[in-house]
């Protein structure tokens, strides 16, 4: 997970990838884990979940540029790296 997180502020399309990515882990979520951990796991996941929707509707507004890194940068890096942060902050504390 950190490996993928590392490679996440790319771009919006591996910032969109790594939230398909985590989404794919919360589904898989093995029923082993504390409901509590898994509660917190998918609550910070849906933060990603919003920053990516949020940055995936401007793009589409935008017209789908195939170019898009420059508005990624400007509108949406640094909030998504917030929420990354915040999300590998929490995985740190899991003990699964």
């Amino acid at each position: 997970m950190r490996l993928r997180a590392q490679q996440a502020l790319k771009s919006q399309l591996s910032f969109a990838e790594f939230v398909l990515f985590a989404e794919t882990w919360c589904d898989e979520m093995p029923s082993s884990v504390d409901p509590k951990i898994a509660a917190q796991y998918r609550d910070a996941w849906f933060e990603l979940e919003i920053v990516n929707a949020l940055a995936l509707e401007a793009w589409d507004s935008d017209g789908r540029p195939r170019d898009w890194d420059d508005q990624w940068c400007d509108l949406h890096k640094d909030e998504a790296e917030e929420v990354l942060v915040e999300f590998l902050v929490l995985l740190g504390t899991f003990n699964f």
